[in-house]
């Protein structure tokens, strides 16, 4: 009487089942690497926000249209105007400059719904981010508005108020 041949062996079907996991955690690994990836870039596309002068927005408005971005100034003082329409409503509107030595190139910002900060005077450094309306303001975001003053120092670090 003939046996039958086994037609695999355990040595074999070890091997299968060893490649196969690899394989599996191989792809499974790059699809998570490839995920995460992705919502980085979406993240910092979405969320990044560009650190601009008064000059280099007037050099290229279009590039900043619909974008929002952060630009630093110095402040006017006799451009700073509160107005209190009523108990929640008031508009917080003054000029920026980015050399307040040679002030050439001016942009006005705008705040809603924003209080007066005690900092916001003569020659005081903003840093606002917001965007920039069709009238050619920058809107300034909820807390978007940060003020150094230059004549606030503590042991000769600058002060910075901030979440105005």
């Amino acid at each position: 009487m003939r046996m039958a041949q086994p037609t695999w062996t355990a040595d074999s079907v070890g091997l299968e089942k060893a490649r196969s996991g690899r394989l599996k955690f191989i792809i499974a690994g790059g699809l998570i690497l490839t995920a995460i990836v992705l919502l980085v870039v979406q993240a910092i596309r979405s969320e990044g926000q560009f650190f601009i002068t008064i000059e280099e927005y007037y050099a290229e408005p279009a590039k900043y249209a619909d974008r929002d971005f952060r630009m630093k100034g110095f402040v006017i003082g006799d451009s700073i105007k509160f107005d209190q329409i009523d108990a929640q409503n008031s508009t917080l509107t003054f000029t920026v400059v980015d050399d307040i030595e040679n002030p050439t190139v001016s942009m006005q910002a705008i705040a809603y719904n924003q209080p007066l900060p005690d900092l916001l005077r003569h020659e005081a450094e903003a840093i606002m981010e917001g965007g920039v309306d069709v009238e050619g303001r920058m809107v300034v975001g909820k807390d978007g508005l940060l003020l150094k003053c230059p004549t606030r120092y503590e042991d000769g670090t600058v002060v910075y108020e901030t979440n105005y």
